[in-house]
């Protein structure tokens, strides 16, 4: 097992606080938005205390088979098929999706073949690899994820009083049938991102001015969705006072929104649009870096891509991830994606526990032997130690982290505190 060096991301909608306070740090000068660990080659981990100190990345295209495991390594070849991160966010991220495999692969191969390079702030396809993620909430954790159901849609647009969102509204109540339904939002949300900065100025003034009003009478009083109406409200809001000129204030309208208490997790698939909008949280994802980005940012837009990489009518919808408890305080959070999951222990008091006996392989889903899997202590004390390898055991304080090769055997874990694992399912 290997200690890990991890690497923070600056990031302007970062805070000063959360990650330095959990790696027992003060406050920084600039805000620590992103702490990631694994072996992304962009800001891969590096492993401490091995004797070399290589990144992750580089051990594991030297080792793959004693780092992954031969299944995994047959599968996504000699590199880690997930990234963690712990995420700080003080303010909105940009409204963005992350690609399917196909819409990576095949951006990839053209950007590389026309440009621009693949460090240019202009690149939309940093990898051939899709992003579905999870997030774990550490704090209260509110975001925006996926397009609501029309009817949603219809009564946010009449609550807001604004004639040019009922004649919006009046359109979507025209089709009937569900693939419609998609192709008009996808409409929708054009039109919304090719608004000239002019008729973006005038909707989200005269907006912000109907809702205030709309809040101040009876309007809403007797509407069973007062409250989600509100929120909704209150987000634009919020948005338009940090982008004045932006049409992603708009979008966001809508998105459903979610709230989760520490403890709860959300999925979002490739191809959901979506946007963070405050808390602290454990993020896991499929391998990539890429994002394609409608607004709400400094950063590179494209409307054009995002617009074709985005699921508008997907079945498979971001939703709250309901944990399986397969111990005393271990909570597996599964999504169905071959990549990754995710284990939260939870333990008041000194126990322990061997956790590959709680893996429950399936026709489907066979069990992997060992598999590689990140260690992140949160708070508290714990001992991880395996059956094999050169180093089969290590402790872990708060902010403490370990990468344990898929060679190293079944773990067994002892301790209390809070910890995260992120593994490979099977694993």
């Amino acid at each position: 097992m290997f200690e890990l060096e991890n690497q923070r991301m600056h990031y302007a909608w970062g805070d000063h606080a959360s990650i330095p306070t959990l790696l027992g740090e003060t406050a920084a000068d600039q805000p620590v938005a992103e702490y990631w660990l694994g072996a992304h080659p962009n800001a891969s981990s590096r492993l401490a205390s091995h004797p070399s100190r290589p990144t992750l990345d580089q051990w594991i295209r030297e080792y793959p088979r004693e780092a992954l495991g031969e299944v995994v390594a047959d599968t996504y070849g000699a590199r880690l098929p997930f990234l963690m991160k712990v995420l700080a966010v003080a303010e909105p991220l940009s409204l963005q999706v992350h690609p399917s495999s196909a819409v990576a692969r095949a951006g990839y191969r053209r950007e590389s073949r026309s440009g621009p390079e693949s460090t240019a702030p202009t690149r939309n396809y940093k990898d051939p690899y899709h992003k579905p993620e999870m997030i774990y909430a550490l704090s209260p954790f509110t975001g925006l994820a996926g397009f609501r159901a029309v009817p949603e849609i219809v009564d946010i647009m009449r609550a807001s009083g604004d004639l040019w969102l009922r004649g919006l509204a009046g359109e979507l109540l025209e089709v009937l049938h569900p693939a419609g339904n998609a192709q008009m939002i996808r409409s929708i949300v054009r039109h919304m991102l090719s608004l000239s900065l002019a008729e973006v100025r005038a909707h989200t003034a005269r907006l912000v001015v109907n809702v205030q009003r709309r809040r101040e009478s009876s309007a809403w009083d007797d509407l069973e969705s007062r409250a989600e109406i509100e929120f909704t409200f209150d987000v634009f809001e919020e948005l338009v006072a940090r982008y004045p000129n932006d049409p992603g204030s708009l979008v966001a309208l809508l998105l459903n929104p979610f709230r989760l208490q520490p403890g709860e997790a959300h999925f979002v698939p490739a191809g959901a649009m979506h946007c963070y909008l405050s808390g602290t949280g454990i993020e896991i994802m499929a391998t990539s870096d890429n994002v394609l980005r409608a607004g709400l940012t400094q950063k590179h837009v494209d409307v054009r891509e995002l617009l074709m990489a985005t699921e508008f009518g997907s079945p498979d919808v971001p939703r709250p991830i309901e944990p399986h408890e397969v111990y005393d305080g271990v909570r597996q959070f599964s999504t169905g994606t071959d990549e990754f999951e995710l284990l939260a222990v939870q333990w008041g008091g000194e126990i322990e526990c061997d956790l590959q006996q709680l893996t429950q392989a399936t026709e489907e889903q066979p069990r992997i032997d060992g598999g590689p899997r990140i260690l992140l202590c949160l708070d508290g004390q714990f001992t991880a130690s395996t059956t094999r390898g050169v180093r089969p055991e290590a402790r872990l304080a708060a902010g403490e982290s370990l990468f344990v090769p898929a060679n190293n055997g079944d773990l067994t874990l002892r301790g209390r505190g809070h910890l995260m694992i992120g593994r490979v399912p099977g694993a």
